[in-house]
């Protein structure tokens, strides 16, 4: 049994998926209508992780991905369930090819703070998937031009693992994908 995952943010990169142990399938481009991106949601790391936020008329591209029933709890883990994020298993995806709306599983901020900036590997994430899976050139332009921090601690976890998961997805330096010149 599968399952629909919406991923907008570092989730967009499918290796990234793969480095937490999942096996995501069928990616296919998307839309989460009224919402729109931010980089709000509280991190340990004191950084901002995308979350979306309600705005009528705006719509946030993102990939539909399918993922065993079997590696929810997994996903529930890495995305911080209920320690962050709330787990939505009826969130509504615009899907493009076929002007339909599925349901899916998103993972949204309980408690954004909108003084926050995503770090610099973090946004890299995220433009490294929108140019994986060709998403919309407004929202590549939209996160070139987000605000975010250089990382102080070069040695953060998750820093180094960004790091290893974009050179593996074939962006040897996450640098390169913050400036598009």
């Amino acid at each position: 049994m599968m399952f629909d995952y919406f991923a907008y943010g570092s989730n967009l990169l499918t290796e990234r998926l793969r480095q937490r142990g999942l096996n995501p399938t069928n990616p296919r481009r998307a839309y989460a209508d009224d919402r729109i991106i931010e980089f709000s949601k509280p991190s340990m790391d004191k950084s901002g992780k995308a979350t979306l936020r309600l705005k009528a008329g705006n719509r946030t591209p993102g990939v539909l991905f399918k993922i065993s029933k079997t590696e929810l709890k997994k996903l529930d883990d890495y995305e911080g369930a209920g320690k962050g994020y709330d787990r939505y298993g009826r969130f509504p995806i615009h899907l493009p090819e076929s002007n339909k709306i599925v349901y899916a599983v998103a993972y949204l901020a309980t408690c954004p703070n909108s003084n926050l900036k995503p770090y610099d590997w973090y946004i890299a994430l995220v433009i490294a998937g929108v140019i994986e899976h060709g998403l919309d050139d407004n929202h590549l332009i939209m996160l070139w031009n987000e605000p975010y921090l250089s990382d102080p601690n070069y040695r953060r976890k998750e820093r180094c693992k960004a790091v290893e998961v974009l050179a593996e997805a074939g962006f040897p330096d996450y640098r390169r994908l913050l400036n598009p010149t």
